[in-house]
């Protein structure tokens, strides 16, 4: 699970806390506007307020709203985008792949993947790793024994086999899908967020 993905059900939990609460109160002609305890989030010398009429939070001049018809409208909004995120991200599986089922798919961090290739039963090349610019093999690839049959497949006309080799500048980062990064955009003030990494 990523920190984007644990950014965005932290401030969905918070402002479903803020619904819920709101759902809860009683009409008060008299006083409609309730102050919320969020200062986690408020802006400085700014305060939060709940409307009981109509599920509206707002921080006075400033562009931070929680905005719906009624409470049980923010609630199935965040409910769905709540679900958006494990549809994008699912949390952490009891069993995550294993470095073997990885490198089958070619798609272990840590590790570049290369594919040679050449005519079915008359290559002689089989056995040599990726050559550089200059047609020499180059160091560090060993044979992907986890994809294909045992580093290799034959098809009609052709055979390839399959390296990899360690990326000697350490494994890439994870990618972060887009739709997270539109999705934290609204809480891009939030002391939290990280920035320039997370604009979409």
């Amino acid at each position: 699970m990523s920190d984007i993905a644990d950014f965005l059900r932290a401030r969905y939990g918070e402002r479903r806390a803020v619904a819920e609460a709101a759902a809860s109160l009683q009409d008060d002609p008299e006083n409609g506007w309730v102050i919320a305890d969020d200062s986690a989030y408020a802006m400085p010398g700014k305060r939060r307020y709940i409307s009981p009429h109509i599920g509206l939070t707002h921080e006075p001049e400033s562009a931070d709203h929680i905005v719906a018809n009624n409470p049980a409208v923010v609630l199935v909004d965040l409910d769905a985008k709540l679900a958006l995120i494990d549809e994008i991200e699912p949390q952490l599986e009891e069993d995550p792949p294993t470095d073997a089922e990885l490198h089958a798919l070619e798609s272990h961090p840590a590790w570049k993947y290369r594919t040679t290739s050449g005519p079915r039963k008359q290559w002689a090349d089989v056995d040599v790793p990726p050559c550089d610019d200059h047609g020499e093999p180059e160091p560090g690839w060993e044979r992907n024994v986890d994809a294909g049959r045992d580093g290799w497949e034959r098809w009609d006309y052709t055979e390839e086999s399959y390296w990899r080799r360690l990326r000697p500048e350490g494994p890439l980062k994870p990618r972060i899908p887009r739709a997270l990064k539109i999705l934290a955009q609204p809480f891009a003030g939030h002391p939290d967020h990280k920035g320039e990494e997370w604009a979409p």
